[in-house]
């Protein structure tokens, strides 16, 4: 480190406040954080300091924490730690770079830092969502230096060039809030001044009077995607979400059970759907057991993708805008005009009972929710007899 002297004690603040200046610069080594370091200059201005090998530099680097005692010993051991975990997973973090790093740091490589600080705090599917938003929304920008994003830039693609929601932005903005904190940039473009759009939880479903011939047209796109029709009306019929009835493996379909089971949902557990009679049909037919999803694709991920060109086509011959999700809001309004209680309704929806004392006490049986899940068939298939 260049220094004549390095020495080694446990860091207290009454030790560290008493040491006097040697005329020379000397760094000392904290026995509890031995990556830990306290700098004292030869005029016996104190710093603390990490000092440790950079994995992605390939060689030892040091990074300043700051001043003493404007940052006191246990302050100096949090932001040690943080700056640690950093240096492990690849952040270009020390002194000597991240000048130089920040002018050429890419968009690209702060998002990548950003996914690795977190860990395995974020679902895979999360991650995905996260760079597809990055994708759509800001692919001319992902090479370039991200110094080089101003503020006006992301004010003129925000308010003028009409983003479909303001996830994107939001995922945006912490990306840059992780990337100041760790000096990776100087400042971030997304200041207060950008007022980002609040977003009312969308209310659109597919009414009663109009599932006819919703279903009509599902099942003329049947003739010639059995696939994208099998996708729609399980949605339909069972509430699924759609991330997690495209990744329904063919080993947990059922037919004995009349049943599936989607795993790692979004709460972070395995779930099991029961089939209405009417919906099981339509899964046999597209079922094929040399097959690893039940909704087999030939893309990376192995399973299809949510069928956009059918489901266009459906609105095409019935002026009924829905998206996926809006299956699922159609299924629980059924539900509940079925006479099902809100808290079965939660359960057939696999939400969180997280903060629900009452639903606590409840374990549902499973002929529970397969007779709730008929009673909902039968007011659909009764509603398009109308």
């Amino acid at each position: 480190m260049g220094t004549d002297i390095l020495r080694r004690f446990n860091f207290t603040q009454a030790k560290v406040k008493g040491i006097q200046s040697q005329g020379r610069r000397v760094d000392y080594k904290d026995l509890s954080q031995p990556k830990l370091r306290l700098r004292v200059s030869s005029t016996g201005a104190k710093s603390f300091l990490v000092y440790m090998w950079h994995p992605k530099l390939r060689k030892p680097v040091s990074i300043t924490i700051g001043k003493f005692p404007d940052i006191n010993v246990t302050e100096a051991r949090k932001k040690a730690q943080q700056i640690i975990i950093d240096v492990s997973n690849g952040v270009v973090h020390s002194d000597e770079n991240k000048r130089a790093k920040a002018k050429l740091v890419t968009l690209r490589e702060l998002y990548q830092y950003y996914i690795k600080s977190k860990g395995q705090k974020l679902k895979p599917s999360t991650i995905k969502d996260y760079g597809a938003k990055l994708e759509q929304q800001f692919n001319d920008w992902l090479d370039i230096p991200a110094e080089r994003i101003t503020e006006q830039m992301v004010s003129d693609r925000y308010n003028n060039n009409g983003l479909k929601s303001s996830a994107g932005i939001r995922t945006l903005r912490a990306i840059f809030n992780y990337a100041v904190k760790h000096e990776l940039i100087s400042k971030s473009p997304i200041t207060n001044k950008l007022e980002v759009r609040q977003e009312k939880r969308k209310d659109r479903f597919i009414r009663s009077d109009k599932l006819g011939i919703w279903i009509d047209a599902v099942n003329y796109i049947g003739l010639k995607n059995k696939k994208a029709q099998a996708y729609l009306l399980l949605l339909l019929f069972t509430g699924c979400r759609s991330s997690e009835a495209l990744g329904v493996l063919i080993n947990d379909v059922d037919f004995s059970n009349n049943s599936i089971v989607v795993r790692n949902t979004k709460n972070r557990s395995d779930f099991t759907i029961y089939l209405p009679d009417s919906l099981i049909p339509y899964i046999k037919q597209i079922y094929d057991s040399e097959n690893i999803y039940l909704f087999q694709g030939s893309g990376g991920s192995g399973h299809m993708s949510v069928p956009r060109k059918p489901m266009n086509e459906v609105t095409r011959l019935t002026g009924i805008q829905f998206s996926s999700h809006d299956l699922r809001r159609t299924f629980a309004t059924i539900a509940q005009d079925a006479g099902v209680s809100i808290g079965l309704i939660k359960e057939l929806l696999n939400h969180s009972r997280q903060g629900d004392v009452t639903l606590g006490y409840i374990q549902t049986e499973a002929k529970t929710l397969r007779r709730a899940i008929n009673q909902v068939s039968d007011l659909i298939v009764l509603n398009i007899k109308k």
